[in-house]
């Protein structure tokens, strides 16, 4: 009678340790949808935001009964900091920290006092609760002993719940894999709904890999990232070859021109354009010039039009990688994403070595393309994007162009002489279907043979299956070219 009982109380035991344990894990799946809705109104598939908590329950009731509480307080301690972490380091960088970038992981520690005035007691709480549970654990230990079950064909029962449990776990994970997603607005194949493996914004920003996995996923994939991205060393072959380019570069520098010193002490504004292609330079579509501005801008000053497209997976990213390194892109992943760690000669830090200030303006968020990092890793020291700017004024993808240029103006003279300012265009973005309504009037009688043309040279840029182009595609596109045009020439 007495096994019976003790069998009896160790069964209410076990049953009272899973109800509190999935307690526990319920506030860790609250706690990192807290954190993925501060930078995303979608929530990923429950599939993944499950998958850890179950696995960590598993994995207890598969240990030894002592050691189960204390694995559950310090694992879920230790996780639920890790989400808090990526909270406030959000909240301060707009951005969740990387492996492939270590600089900004030590400027976070630069600026921990900024990150505690950024979390609130309340956020506290799920951390300070599991670290209570190891009060319990303590207790548990003590008389864990006295609450087993006698049976010894019973003690299985917790290795078993265990085992089921992490096989439930893989099973979430599996099915959240496997279950289509809403497709992100600006996706190109123009699909409703995709896997999340297709979701095409996940390899441009960790905000949407967090968003579409979950924070535990997004860390462990761009883990295994940081590591298939490290640097094999060079056989002495491949170190005397790039011994003689460089060699080469250095004699082709230092050839005698006329222009050499003629902007010394000068400020620096180079313009990044989204998605303007040199043909639209000189184009008229049925008597109206697209480029008026830039047309004339080019009889002015020195202007290259055999330009190379060398960029790859990244291509804005990349573009601002080799513009500012003299490098060409690794096609291993986007340039914004690694060798962030490298000491590279940068202009940026050239001309920060020559006194000049250093800033970058662009209308969206500082996540995406991982600019929150790259910038400062190629020197800029002043990042002004939709956060930081005082506009509000919404056009296509994110600012428009002209309030974000006007605010630019006012920006740059309050910058310390010379400067140099990265300023990156937006307005002009795939789809091509947000301009003001002045626009919607012009190039409303463009020519089959115009539109042809346009798309023909769209597919030459996108390589795939050839772009269904309507007339209202390209005349969109012409539209929001002009607009830019507009909005350099009031710059």
């Amino acid at each position: 009678m007495n096994k019976e009982t003790d069998n009896l109380k160790a069964f209410f035991w076990l049953v009272i340790q899973a109800f509190l344990a999935v307690g526990l894990a319920y506030l860790l799946v609250q706690l990192e949808q807290k954190t993925i809705l501060a930078f995303s109104a979608i929530l990923p598939n429950s599939g993944f935001l499950y998958f850890i908590p179950t696995l960590l329950l598993g994995i207890a009731f598969f240990l030894p009964q002592l050691m189960r509480w204390p694995f559950l307080s310090l694992s879920g301690f230790l996780y639920s900091f890790a989400v808090l972490g990526d909270l406030v380091y959000f909240r301060y960088f707009d951005t969740l920290p990387s492996f492939s970038s270590k600089i900004p992981i030590i400027q976070a520690w630069t600026v921990r006092g900024s990150f505690i005035q950024l979390t609130t007691v309340g956020e506290l709480l799920t951390p300070a609760l599991f670290l209570l549970t190891l009060v319990f654990a303590v207790i548990f230990h003590k008389f864990g002993a006295k609450w087993q079950f006698q049976n010894k064909r019973l003690r299985w029962i917790p290795q078993l719940m265990g085992v089921m449990l992490i096989l439930l776990a893989f099973r979430f994970q599996t099915v959240a894999y496997r279950t289509p997603i809403k497709a992100d607005p600006s996706e190109p194949r123009h699909k409703e709904s995709v896997l999340p493996v297709q979701q095409w914004a996940i390899e441009n920003s960790p905000i949407y890999k967090a968003k579409t996995f979950g924070l535990f996923l997004f860390h462990y994939q761009d883990w295994r990232r940081s590591q298939s991205l490290k640097a094999q060393p060079l056989s002495e072959a491949q170190l005397i070859s790039l011994r003689q380019n460089l060699d080469h570069i250095y004699d082709v520098n230092q050839t005698s021109t006329p222009y050499f010193g003629l902007a010394k002490n000068c400020n620096v504004l180079f313009i990044q354009l989204e998605a303007f292609q040199e043909f639209l330079i000189d184009l008229t579509v049925d008597g109206t010039e697209v480029t008026p501005f830039l047309n004339q801008l080019k009889k002015r000053c020195l202007y290259w039009d055999h330009i190379y497209d060398v960029t790859y997976i990244g291509r804005t990213s990349d573009a601002e990688f080799i513009v500012h390194t003299g490098l060409y892109c690794d096609h291993a992943g986007a340039s914004a994403f690694i060798h962030l760690d490298k000491d590279l000669i940068t202009f940026p830090r050239l001309l920060k070595q020559a006194g000049y200030q250093t800033a970058s303006i662009h209308g969206f968020h500082k996540d995406f393309w991982n600019r929150a990092h790259s910038h400062p890793f190629f020197g800029i020291d002043h990042l002004y994007f939709d956060q930081e700017l005082q506009s509000q004024e919404s056009l296509g993808l994110g600012l428009a162009d002209k309030a974000v240029f006007s605010e630019s103006v006012a920006l740059m003279k309050s910058f310390n002489q010379p400067f140099y300012t990265l300023m990156i265009s937006l307005t002009n973005h795939h789809p091509f279907s947000d301009y003001p309504k002045e626009y919607a009037e012009k190039f409303q009688g463009v020519s089959r043979f115009n539109a042809n043309y346009l798309r023909t040279e769209y597919n030459k840029l996108k390589p795939g299956p050839e772009l269904k182009s309507s007339m209202k595609f390209n005349t969109n596109y012409l539209r929001t070219a002009n607009y830019t045009d507009d909005a350099l020439r009031q710059l």
